[in-house]
């Protein structure tokens, strides 16, 4: 006999990077992303979070889908469908900006006021391609970005692009910090957790972790013996400062607090934790289970908590 009831898709299953989904969840997610894709001229690599489309001018651009992915599920369902429509649509004025903006881009008076610097993970570089980027190291796993600060979007400056304006790397990188400083606005705020207090720096906007280029002018979050320093994603950088042997205490709440706002997003940077002293940042490493927390701190982090004893 044959049924006539509607067969049910086959769940599919959940990559690594949307981990943050249920089954359930992901394949909504799928589902909607494809009624957005249908008719249109597309390469999927949903296992790299990514696809690739091909415009009106014969030309291929790479979208993510982890950013997106992140912020539906920290939105009702219900809304996924429209949230995800507008992001990817959102594209098409962006391209045109851009197209527009290319024609100016050799004068920089024009593109200085565009000019900024964001940070990434350094995994970033290997999606867009290291020849096209004009960056500087952070921390292991964090650099800073040249980029165009546009209204719609970010986009990197690419090295051919600064040949015309005579201009050294240090000068763009100092007119880019400036600008973002300028026109956005980020807030420090402490968060009591049991016997100690944790700082964070947070905003609605994507250039919060530049304070990191700027630490100087924030002595507050820095102690005598420096300071453990998160950067979870693009919204919020945590600060713990080191005045006694309390650190102890900290690092197992700072970790996995570390932790969770990575994996909740959006715009998620790194889950490492850092020791910033003397104007350098130390990695931190750990092991982190459902069980277990475990340190494994370098030889001058474990200096540093003798001396406190």
């Amino acid at each position: 006999m044959f049924s006539f009831f509607k067969r049910k898709k086959p769940l599919l299953p959940v990559p690594e990077w949307a981990s943050f989904f249920t089954q359930e969840e992901y394949n909504r997610f799928i589902s909607h992303l494809e009624g957005y894709l249908k008719g249109k001229n597309v390469e999927r690599d949903y296992e790299d979070a990514a696809f690739v489309i091909e415009d009106e001018y014969n030309e291929k651009t790479t979208h993510g889908l982890n950013n997106i992915a992140q912020q539906c599920k920290q939105t009702p369902s219900r809304r996924w469908k429209k949230l995800i429509v507008s992001h990817f649509d959102s594209f098409k004025k962006i391209d045109k900006f851009n197209r527009e903006f290319e024609a100016h881009a050799h004068n920089f008076t024009h593109v200085s006021p565009f000019l900024g610097v964001r940070l990434y993970n350094k995994g970033y570089i290997s999606t867009i391609g290291d020849g096209i980027v004009i960056t500087r190291p952070v921390t292991e796993d964090i650099i800073a970005m040249l980029v165009f600060d546009f209204p719609h979007s970010v986009s990197n400056v690419k090295p051919e692009q600064s040949v015309f304006w005579n201009k050294s790397e240090d000068e763009l990188f100092e007119i880019g910090i400036s600008n973002i400083r300028s026109n956005y606005k980020t807030e420090i705020s402490s968060h009591r957790l049991e016997e100690f207090d944790i700082f964070m720096a947070e905003g609605d906007h994507f250039f919060v972790p530049n304070i990191l280029l700027e630490l100087q002018q924030h002595p507050s979050l820095i102690g005598t013996y420096g300071s453990l320093i998160s950067i979870p994603h693009r919204h919020s950088v945590l600060f713990y400062p080191i005045e006694n042997m309390q650190v102890a205490k900290a690092v197992n709440h700072f970790i996995p607090l570390t932790n969770y706002m990575y994996e909740q997003g959006p715009g998620s940077i790194s889950p490492k934790l850092y020791w910033y002293y003397q104007n350098s940042f130390q990695l931190l490493p750990y092991e982190l289970t459902d069980r277990s927390l475990k340190l494994i701190p370098p030889d001058d982090f474990v200096s540093m908590l003798n001396l406190l004893e």
